[in-house]
């Protein structure tokens, strides 16, 4: 079996030599600068060494190098020297007189966090979490009126680890429409340790405080390297894409030296099998993911977008594997693959605890708009520890200088391997398209059961969209319980998946369509072409274009804000209503067409 051959043909030693090389000699890698140039001609070259075709694009990017803050303690004035902490990329800079103010705890530093508490003119301290991520914060923060923002690493309570990162609330680069959401509020972050100490002092009273900070943000020439592995199968036109962000703050281990070379050692061995291959692949390395958002693989889509939506099949990110002390197997993923990818995980390691999550708009999810379902699987740590790390799944030393190759793991990087190889050598050699709509139909369904009954508005028409998916629910069944049938089949009379099908052409290219109409609608507030900013809060519900629906719920229909809402609020449901008929229509057309050979 030509899985099981790939899966044992990965070496982890030849990764780690990556690895070794990574860490040493760049292991700073911030697009826009030569580490940058020197990690993309080194995995260009290892490509061109296991005979894969390259490219080194070169782009423009908006992007941030930041320097060291300073917080100093006004009131009380018992603290000691001033807090040293890191400058958030793309955050405003203060000047050499730093700014002033009370200092206001507000947790996570979410919306709801700001209900009963003022920050105008303040200086608020908020704790380092993906609820919401630190472009959130910092919009709200703002908006809220606050003077700048600190935000607390994770990690132990003595935890002595600087965060790095962003606070670029744009995805991709800058349009003159976004431009203006680039916040000029100062932000910074600090360790763990330095956080509980300024929290024990707001716990006895007031605390005021200085803060100095400062950072750039200029267009810079960045670097972009992928290749190609061209199949010898019938569909070798549609490729998967296979990679992840290369760019990297402090010591750049984990995040994401070992994602790259788990991505060059799994490409080598499937361009040694490249005319097994029913599909082709598409190897990628992102720049510009932590100092400019996600801007290389925007640019990847916008410059690529007709190939894209023609042929790409899934996309694979490999991001943060192999961390010591993981126990577990964790993967975000796209509804129509959970099916596929939870039977791939149970066969390669059924001893090794597997979790799914949805997937949300993280780590170079660029291809939400374009439609194309996607993974990203790595390995966790138990929930008991990542709970004792204060919510820290990337480990503590994550985004800082301590993210050093002692805090990788050549057994979990080993583990990730076999996963990786496993998934790729699937995806790309069976027959028939390993993905089901019926988890996607489900929720819809789920999503207008909730909205009806916290009280939307009945002319937002939603019962109609329940009735109308409850009708793809049926028909995904169908063509489910229809491509599972003749994939056996063809399994059978075809184990090499070589042989051009008809009906295998007919399938793949309806549930490559569903995709590209469904993912849209059930993942982004915006449409097809956009990208939705960085941490957007309407991202945390199912169905976000629907996020206006349930605000209308709460509000006088008599005010101008609910008429003001409601215009939005009905064409982003006719969006999705559109979405919903047009994929029914699809699955029809395909059954019959199937029925017809």
């Amino acid at each position: 079996m030509i899985r099981d051959e790939i899966v044992n043909a990965v070496s982890v030693e030849r990764a780690w030599r990556h690895l070794e090389w990574l860490c040493r000699e760049v292991p700073e890698r911030l697009s826009g600068g030569p580490e940058e140039k020197r990690a993309a001609a080194y995995l260009r070259d290892q490509l061109s060494e296991a005979g894969i075709p390259t490219n080194l694009h070169e782009l423009v990017g908006l992007v941030s190098f930041p320097e060291p803050s300073r917080l100093t303690v006004l009131e009380p004035t018992d603290i000691g020297e001033p807090i040293v902490g890191m400058t958030f990329a793309h955050s405003g800079s203060t000047g050499p007189e730093g700014v002033e103010g009370e200092l206001v705890y507000v947790g996570a530093g979410g919306e709801d966090d700001y209900a009963t508490t003022d920050v105008r003119g303040k200086i608020v301290l908020a704790s380092l979490s993906y609820a919401p991520p630190r472009p959130e914060k910092a919009r709200l923060a703002s908006v809220h009126g606050a003077r700048a923002l600190v935000v607390i690493n994770w990690g132990p309570p003595d935890n002595p680890s600087v965060p790095m990162g962003t606070v670029k609330a744009v995805w991709g680069n800058p349009t003159p429409e976004t431009l203006p959401l680039l916040t000029d509020l100062p932000a910074v972050g600090i360790s763990r340790a330095d956080g509980e100490r300024l929290r024990q002092l707001l716990a006895r009273g007031s605390v005021r405080v200085r803060l100095v900070a400062a950072a750039t943000r200029e267009w810079l020439p960045i670097v972009e390297p992928d290749g190609f592995i061209e199949a010898g199968g019938p569909e070798k036109d549609d490729f998967i894409l296979f990679g992840g962000h290369f760019d990297a703050w402090g010591g750049g281990a984990t995040d994401n030296a070992t994602g790259n070379v788990a991505v060059l050692e799994v490409a080598r061995v499937l361009a040694a099998n490249r005319d097994r291959l029913r599909r082709s692949v598409r190897i990628v390395f992102w720049p510009a993911h932590e100092n400019g958002i996600m801007e290389g693989s925007t640019w990847f889509v916008d410059r690529f977008w007709d190939d894209l939506d023609a042929h790409g099949v899934l996309y694979l990110n490999v991001d943060s594997p192999g961390m010591r002390g993981t126990t577990r197997w964790f993967v975000w993923s796209s509804p129509e693959t959970v099916a596929w990818h939870q039977t791939i995980e149970q066969q390669v390691a059924p001893g090794i605890e597997a979790e799914r999550h949805p997937l949300p708009k993280i780590g170079d999810q660029s291809f939400f708009g374009v439609g194309i379902p996607a993974i990203f699987p790595l390995n966790q740590f138990d929930k008991e520890q990542v709970s004792a790390w204060g919510g820290a799944i990337f480990g503590p030393w994550y985004q800082s200088t301590d993210d050093t190759i002692d805090v990788a793991d050549p057994a979990a990087l080993g583990d990730a391997l076999r996963y990786y190889a496993a998934y790729m050598s699937d995806i790309c050699t069976r027959p028939i398209l390993p993905f089901e709509f019926v988890s996607v139909a489900d929720i819809f369904v789920r999503r207008f059961d909730e909205l009806i009954a916290a009280g939307v508005p009945s002319d937002l028409g939603l019962r109609e969209l329940r009735d109308r998916a409850l009708t793809l629910r049926d028909r995904a069944e169908r063509v489910r319980s229809l491509t599972e049938s003749v994939n056996a089949a063809l399994e059978r009379e075809d184990p090499s998946g070589l042989t051009d099908w008809p009906e295998a052409r007919i399938l793949n290219h309806a549930l490559k369509s569903l995709s590209r109409i469904l993912t849209a609608a059930h993942s982004t507030v915006c449409d097809r072409y956009d990208q939705d900013t960085y941490g957007l809060s309407a991202l945390e519900q199912p169905v976000p274009a629907l996020y206006d629906a349930m605000q209308l719920a709460r509000l006088d229909p008599t005010s101008d804000e609910y008429r003001l809402l409601w215009s939005r609020a009905i064409r982003r449901r006719n969006r999705v209503a559109d979405a919903l008929s047009t994929a029914i229509g699809l699955i029809e057309r395909t059954l019959t067409e199937v029925d017809r050979k």
